[in-house]
């Protein structure tokens, strides 16, 4: 059987999407946006988006791949995301408006909800906080009662997007988290350890080189390797608070 190759670079194989809230402050320097989800949409919490441009010659250039925040319970997608100096944050995102359209391909699974009872030990550094909020917001619609443990790295509680949300859900669900609001801290492998003994599954988002040091860690520390589930967020600082 052929494969398809769709050619995205003129289109094909991109949805439309509306702009239904244009990018908004949510903590430091961290903005939040709103896109109408079409009837019968279906992804899996922890999934991804990839964001294209629509060019004057109307062809699309892949710009951005983002973490959806929602849950598919939820009647809207919403991603957020950590400015820069980036053509595309600065220029291309800070100019939405309401009723825009947008181009982007269908969700992709970026970190997999694990059904069952063990125990979730979730780490994320900076903006890495966006696919652990669509997972926990599943776990909420679905009444999971298993034990979830956060870990979550900034440089200052000032730049701690969702923070609000995260202290509703703990003092509402099983849920115990670990904040480091400093940016001379960084999350290491003494963090870890405790949890070693219930093996839960763990989740790892950031910048690269740090999950690529927290999953070493992890592994090293004796969780299964089959448990250990990670994505980067490329073009963010490396530097302690993990932007």
């Amino acid at each position: 059987m052929p494969v398809l190759t769709l050619d995205y670079e003129h289109g094909e194989g991109l949805r439309q999407y509306l702009v239904q809230q244009a990018p908004t402050l949510i903590a430091e320097n961290t903005f939040e946006v709103r896109l109408t989800k079409p009837d019968g949409m279906r992804y899996r919490p922890g999934s991804a988006m990839k964001w294209y441009e629509r060019l004057p010659d109307g062809t699309y250039a892949r710009r951005r791949t983002f973490s959806l925040v929602s849950s598919p319970h939820e009647p809207e997608l919403v991603f957020a995301y950590r400015a820069s100096s980036s053509d595309f944050k600065s220029r291309y995102l800070a100019s939405l408006r309401v009723g825009d359209t947008v181009h982007l391909r269908d969700p992709q699974d970026e970190m997999r909800y694990v059904s069952g009872d063990e125990p979730f030990l979730m780490i994320a550094g900076g903006i890495g906080i966006t696919p652990m909020i669509s997972l926990l917001r599943y776990a909420a619609y679905i009444k999971a009662t298993r034990p979830l443990h956060l870990v979550y790295a900034n440089p200052s509680r000032a730049k701690e997007a969702y923070g609000a949300e995260l202290d509703r859900y703990s003092a509402e669900h099983p849920l115990t988290i670990t904040r480091f609001a400093d940016a001379g801290v960084r999350i290491s492998e003494s963090d870890i350890a405790p949890f070693v003994a219930v093996q839960p599954q763990v989740y790892i988002a950031g910048p690269e080189g740090m999950t690529r040091g927290l999953r070493s860690a992890a592994i090293a520390a004796g969780m299964r390797e089959s448990r250990v589930q990670t994505t980067d967020f490329s073009g963010y600082a490396e530097n302690a608070g993990f932007e």
